[in-house]
């Protein structure tokens, strides 16, 4: 049998063993990652401070009112997340709270939303905004968002978030980014790497409105599904059928769950044996060049024959 690598692969490749001999229904650990298609939560939180106008503002609305996901992969595409039919709008107080606005596709490779601050207190004009984020929406990440200082002016912002440099790029433009390049500009872009400022098609002049932080914008991806114990806690799924008791009653291990495999697969020198006769009569796994002793089973990976 092929070497596996992994002591993950090892209790998985035990537990199918177990299931077969037994005739025992097990749970596929394969579900320790997302779902497939689970979305990643778009969050607000509002600055320390805030001065539009020249005035100290104390609260307001944040207002969504088109947000728009450009798909990574090769089927690529775009998803409408918000409309201006039923915008976002979300009471905020300056220096305080974190607001979840709405879900994009943890494939998200471009992030564009648009829409406006309308101060309550004061009361002054709405302040808009023009965001496009690229980045890859499957990672967490956090980074701060812009608006004019001055109501009666606007620019659009562009952010290019790269999590393997932990670097932000961001840059202004008087015009709002057209749809047109934001999608070449994911299509341009190098294998396995984010966009990049200043080259095209992201090479606009860059705008001289005067810029003030709005808060950090979030993007929080979906969690692994877990294993929820009879205790009510809940465990890392990878911890399930591993031969160690992560749940307070050890319902993680349980055999009608996991077959018999504590008293079948362990390891010996780093190679996974066969200690009874629980398993069917063969070794879990051996290496390249050994085959388990057939003579005794608990000697577990020999030299083959």
């Amino acid at each position: 049998m092929q070497n596996l690598k992994t002591a993950r692969e090892f209790i998985v490749v035990c537990q199918a063993i177990v299931c077969s001999f037994l005739m025992v229904g097990c749970e596929d650990e394969s579900a320790a990652a997302p779902p497939a298609g689970a979305p990643s939560v778009v969050s607000m939180a509002p600055p320390a401070s805030l001065t539009l106008d020249g005035q100290s503002i104390v609260s307001g609305r944040f207002v969504v009112v088109e947000a728009t996901a450009y798909l990574d992969g090769e089927a690529g595409g775009t998803r409408s997340l918000i409309t201006s039919a039923a915008p976002r709008v979300v009471d905020a107080t300056i220096g305080q709270g974190n607001h979840d606005l709405f879900e994009t596709p943890s494939n998200t490779a471009a992030l564009a939303m648009r829409g406006y601050f309308d101060a309550t207190n004061p009361d002054l004009p709405p302040a808009n905004y023009d965001l496009t984020v690229f980045g890859d929406f499957s990672l967490p990440l956090r980074l701060t968002v812009f608006l004019p200082a001055q109501t009666s002016t606007g620019a659009s912002q562009v952010t290019v978030a790269s999590p393997e440099a932990a670097a932000v790029q961001t840059s202004y433009s008087d015009a709002p980014l057209p749809a047109a390049a934001i999608r070449a500009a994911i299509a341009g872009r190098p294998s396995g790497q984010q966009v990049s400022l200043g080259t095209p098609p992201l090479n606009f002049p860059r705008s001289t409105v005067n810029m003030v932080s709005h808060g950090t914008l979030g993007i929080t991806p979906p969690a692994p599904a877990g294993f929820d114990c009879s205790s009510g806690a809940s465990i890392d799924r990878t911890l399930v059928c591993n031969s160690i008791s992560d749940c307070p009653a050890g319902d993680d291990e349980n055999p009608s769950m996991c077959g018999d495999a504590a008293s079948c697969c362990v390891a010996t020198n780093g190679c996974p044996q066969e200690t009874g006769g629980s398993c069917g009569g063969t070794c879990c796994c051996c290496g390249g060049g050994e085959a388990c002793d057939q003579s005794d089973p608990s000697i577990g990976c020999v030299a083959a024959p």
